[in-house]
């Protein structure tokens, strides 16, 4: 008995050590959840940043668009105008070539000029920018990708020490039940054994005490037969061993629950009885003492005992040593109470430490679950945005290069236009002065 009470001893002390190595490990483990978690509201801020920029740059896209088309209007508007004034020159030429000698020549445009190198200008700076905020975006993907690659990793490594930590768990949650179970078995033996034990101890002196009455002559109380007393308790009490349920096919804690019930009842039982006996000592007590008065008044005549090993013949009873049997049997039974009642609290403190861990730590799981699923749909929702911002961003780059295209093409050919022009202007500048120079000679 000895042997298995220190081997299941030793088996409960290793799982209270891996139970507390496994705190440890949850320690770790709700710090790097939690790590997580402001990770992941780092990668939120950081994505919520990124897509207030693009939206910074969309707008930069859609006024630069806006500015674009006013300037291209605009230079329809000169294109126009140039046109005319060329209409106008070749019909002044054919009309009116001997009025325009005496009239001085016309000053250089040089406001168109002036405007076409601005509008050069704004056009280079347009595509400077268009190139940052180009390289802009290609930074902003790459940081994507990279925190996307971040999360995936530290998604996987969650999942690998859950699986590993969930796996150990059970694997001590299954060692504690065997344990328990040993613990129950072995207590019902022991209980077995001492009543058993007892009930030798108690027939025999209940044969003792009843050929005492029976030679003495005296009328026997209610409280006479310790022995059926005892053995009706020690029935009801085999009784409710008999209908204590087992279980343990269900959840830790109402076993544990149940476990705590059966032992305050067992306590309660053992008051009960103890109640009871001190109740029969005393009549006992008050009996032997009027039987000793009787015999001391009386001559002492020989008893006969007779029990299960075989007959005795005393000279006389001995009340000493029923006294010192019932004082035996008092301090067996407190003793007995004093165990329960030990057993009972550090059951109960354990099964409430075990309980509350448990609990603690399947919240823990429950929010970190939640969280990493509300991270999920955050990063997705992101990912979506970018997807939906980059496809509008390569469109709108599209129609912006084709503009800007489009726009190089009508500049290149009015800077030809213009130089034509004034080349058309300085030549006829030239031939008016020479018209001037003669006509003075002439005079």
């Amino acid at each position: 008995m000895d042997g298995v009470n220190g081997q299941l001893q030793t088996k409960y002390q290793k799982v209270v050590s891996e139970y507390s190595k496994i705190r440890a490990q949850a320690s770790v483990l709700k710090k790097a959840v939690i790590d997580e978690q402001a990770r992941s509201s780092e990668l939120k801020d950081q994505l919520k940043e990124k897509d207030v920029s693009l939206r910074r740059a969309e707008q930069e896209l859609d006024s630069l668009i806006f500015r674009n088309q006013q300037l291209t209007k605009r230079v329809t508007v000169l294109q126009d105008e140039l046109d005319k004034m060329q209409n106008k020159l070749k019909k002044g030429k054919s009309k009116s070539s001997s009025e325009n000698k005496d009239q001085p020549p016309p000053p250089p445009n040089h406001v168109y000029v002036e405007e076409f190198q601005k509008k050069i200008v704004e056009n280079a700076q347009l595509q400077s920018i268009i190139s940052d905020k180009d390289n802009e975006l290609d930074e902003l993907s790459d940081r994507i990708k990279h925190l996307e690659y971040k999360l995936d990793l530290s998604e996987k490594s969650r999942i690998e020490l859950d699986s590993k930590y969930q796996e150990k768990i059970d694997k001590l949650e299954r060692d504690k039940n065997e344990i328990l179970k040993k613990l129950n078995d072995r207590q019902k033996h022991d209980e077995t054994v001492s009543w058993s034990s007892i009930e030798g101890k108690w027939g025999y002196d209940s044969e003792l005490k009843t050929n005492l009455v029976n030679h003495r002559q005296t009328d026997h109380s209610p409280f006479s037969s310790p022995s059926v007393s005892r053995r009706s308790s020690k029935s009801a009490s085999d009784i409710r061993f008999q209908k204590t349920p087992e279980y343990q096919d269900e959840s830790n804690n109402e076993f544990e629950y149940s476990k705590i019930y059966e032992l305050e009842k067992e306590l309660s039982q053992y008051k009960i009885d103890y109640h009871i006996l001190k109740h029969k000592y005393d009549e006992l007590q008050q009996k032997n003492s009027f039987v000793t008065h009787q015999s001391d008044s009386n001559t002492l005549e020989p008893v006969e005992i007779s029990n299960m090993i075989g007959s005795l013949k005393a000279p006389f009873a001995l009340p000493d040593e029923v006294e010192a049997r019932e004082a035996k049997i008092k301090d067996f039974y407190l003793r007995e109470i004093d165990k329960l009642i030990t057993e009972k609290q550090i059951y109960h403190a354990k099964n409430l430490a075990i309980s509350a861990t448990n609990q603690v730590m399947s919240v823990h799981l429950d929010t970190s679950e939640e969280k990493r699923k509300k991270c999920e749909t955050a990063l997705l929702e992101a990912l979506s945005n970018w997807s939906s911002s980059q496809e509008d961003k390569e469109v709108q780059e599209g129609s912006y290069s084709t503009q800007l295209s489009t726009m190089t093409e009508h500049l290149a050919n009015m800077n030809e236009k213009l130089i034509q022009q004034t080349e058309e202007i300085q030549q006829l500048k030239y031939e008016l002065s020479n018209k001037n120079g003669k006509k003075g000679k002439q005079k």
